[in-house]
């Protein structure tokens, strides 16, 4: 997971914000499919950069990498906040030109802070980008089309509800659980969904539903996640059933997943299924059902945990009784293939993909240990059955 909240930042409104689509009715713009993330080309201040599109983004985002390469200069230091416990070292900084395809936004704010190394990119397209449009995320043919607010016309099948942006998330109403409420709508989260803490415990999730033990469930800005692995019997996203199977029970509490009034952080790997508009500024959300709609959940089934630590994808975390644990393999463990596709050749986003394949599929990883070059394989399983 990736910023889910940036509440330090939100009361900065820079003045004399300017916004185009470069005098079109819509503009068409290709992504790259990084897991689930969408990851667009961009420029900040005529530079380019790649860019991963998340509606989870408090703000839009710059490494500082990235915004040096901008000339961006100045602003105000901050502490920011995600996923995760911690506080990161942050700048709030205006952008002269942040332009995504033929859609241009001058003037907008934007954060400067570190991203997890694993995510390969310049920044994320966040709410100061996304607030001035009615944006389609249209995960089949890998797209996002942006138009002008209150001008979108919903395809046959859909359906349209309220959408209320809360410490800039957008959210919709949803049912989870027997409760009816909120759900924050998350595309940087490139997982399941996350049924918060207060909900959990409100309804003993715990208990109640097909559960793994406590477990890392997710990285952000702000470190590790815990959480559960757990079944659920479907959810409700804004008038549309999303069907059964595995999604994530917070355990940490943290800030991000904290407000009483959201019932759960709807991810990517949820989104994906779904043909959705977002337009903030006339409060509204459509939905259909993508060509992956009923498509079995990608999720882990190895226990293992890697990262990219150094350009190295390393193994930082086990669970002990899942299928990579019982191989042997370790924490610290540096992966070099997996089915034999190099770590070197691919995106770090992708190369784990093979983790997730069905249940029943064997699965070689090739590790170097201390120097020590060692094959383990073993038999891909449901972490919940």
């Amino acid at each position: 997971m990736i910023p889910a909240s940036l509440y330090a930042l939100l009361a900065f409104a820079p003045p004399q914000v300017q916004v185009s689509l470069s005098g079109k009715d819509q503009v068409v713009i290709p992504a790259e499919r990084m897991g689930n993330y969408l990851r667009v080309t961009a420029t900040v201040n005529g530079k380019p950069m790649h860019l991963i599109v998340d509606t989870g983004a408090g703000l839009n985002v710059l490494t500082w990498d990235a915004a040096k390469a901008a000339g961006i200069e100045g602003g105000f230091d901050t502490q920011a906040g995600g996923a995760g416990a911690n506080k990161t070292p942050a700048k709030i900084v205006t952008v002269k030109e942040f332009q995504v395809g033929d859609a241009v936004v001058k003037g907008e704010a934007a954060v400067v802070l570190t991203l997890p190394e694993v995510l390969h990119c310049d920044g994320l397209v966040g709410y100061s980008f996304l607030k001035h449009f009615a944006t389609t995320f249209d995960y089949d043919a890998n797209t996002l089309t942006v138009r002008k607010s209150g001008s979108y016309k919903p395809a046959k099948g859909e359906v349209s509800g309220d959408m209320k942006i809360r410490a800039n998330h957008p959210t919709v109403q949803g049912r989870i659980a027997g409760e009816q409420g909120w759900m924050v709508i998350d595309t940087g989260n490139n997982g399941t969904t996350n049924v918060y803490k207060w909900l959990v415990t409100k309804e003993n999730l715990v208990k109640n539903w097909p559960t793994s033990s406590e477990r890392v469930v997710g990285k952000g800005v702000g470190g590790e996640v815990k959480g559960y692995v757990a079944i659920s019997p479907g959810f409700d996203v804004s008038g549309v059933s999303m069907p059964k199977g595995q999604i994530t029970l917070d355990a940490s509490g943290v800030e991000a997943f904290a407000d009483p009034e959201i019932l759960a952080n709807v991810g990517a790997e949820h989104l994906r299924r779904l043909r959705m508009t977002l337009d903030y500024e006339a409060g509204k959300a459509f939905f259909g059902k993508s060509k992956a709609f009923d498509s079995p959940l990608v999720v882990d089934r190895s226990g293992l945990r890697i990262d990219s630590v150094d350009g190295k994808e390393t193994v930082v975390g086990v669970v002990a009784d899942a299928p990579g644990g019982k191989a042997g393999v370790k924490p610290g463990d540096v992966v070099l293939e997996i089915n034999g596709k190099k770590a070197s050749e691919v995106e770090p986003l992708v190369f784990t993909l093979d983790l997730r394949q069905a249940a029943g599929s064997k699965v070689t990883v090739k590790v170097d240990r201390g120097g020590q070059v060692m094959d383990f394989t073993f038999t891909l399983e449901d972490m919940v059955k």
